[in-house]
């Protein structure tokens, strides 16, 4: 049969192949997303609970005294930047706790919200217990690296199952298009004014 047949099929079964395969992957990779998001966010609110139960453990006089400088330095926590201050009515008063590195979070309300300091752009939660005001963060920039990862972990066995399916189509529809193929080629080698059966 003629070479067109067998790409107009490869093509109306690939294309139908590829929209159903990527629809599939856009709803994986859309809901991994979702769970990578919520997870890292979970983090954030854990280890601000985290930080709160340090905190209480400190003594009372450490939480009193009036100073600009941090009480305690700490150089990480688990990748993630924190800072503890105690506060005056909306203003802070001194900060306990900053990580070395971290962000100053000085504008960021209560709850999950996405700041900017210095051209970098964080996720952040904020825990307001009592007087103190502890605030978390990550890069978003790690988010997005994290993101990018999955996305290749999802698309690229897609690609290859997409590939090596559209191979054995062509395969099938060379096997199956064989009869058609033979009698193509005995109507070839026929003479025209052969009339007897085939």
């Amino acid at each position: 049969l003629p070479m067109s047949l067998r790409l107009r099929l490869l093509l109306v079964i690939g294309i139908s192949l590829s929209v159903l395969w990527s629809i599939m992957a856009g709803w994986l990779f859309t809901d991994m997303r979702r769970e990578l998001e919520s997870l890292l966010d979970n983090r954030l609110q854990a280890s601000a609970q985290m930080v709160a139960g340090m905190i209480e453990q400190m003594p009372a006089e450490l939480l009193t005294m009036n100073t600009d400088q941090p009480r305690v330095d700490i150089s990480t926590l688990d990748g993630l930047t924190c800072e503890v201050s105690i506060m005056r009515g909306e203003i802070a008063h001194h900060t306990l706790v900053r990580t070395q590195g971290g962000p100053v979070i000085s504008e960021a309300g209560p709850g999950f919200s996405t700041y900017e300091r210095n051209g970098n752009i964080w996720r952040v939660y904020i825990l307001m217990q009592g007087d103190l005001r502890i605030a978390i963060a990550d890069r978003m920039e790690v988010r997005k690296s994290l993101l990018a990862g999955m996305a290749l972990s999802v698309g690229l066995p897609f690609a290859f199952a997409l590939l090596g399916g559209l191979m054995l189509v062509w395969w099938a529809i060379g096997r199956g298009l064989q009869p058609l193929d033979r009698v193509r080629s005995l109507l070839a080698r026929r003479d025209p004014a052969d009339l007897t059966p085939l």
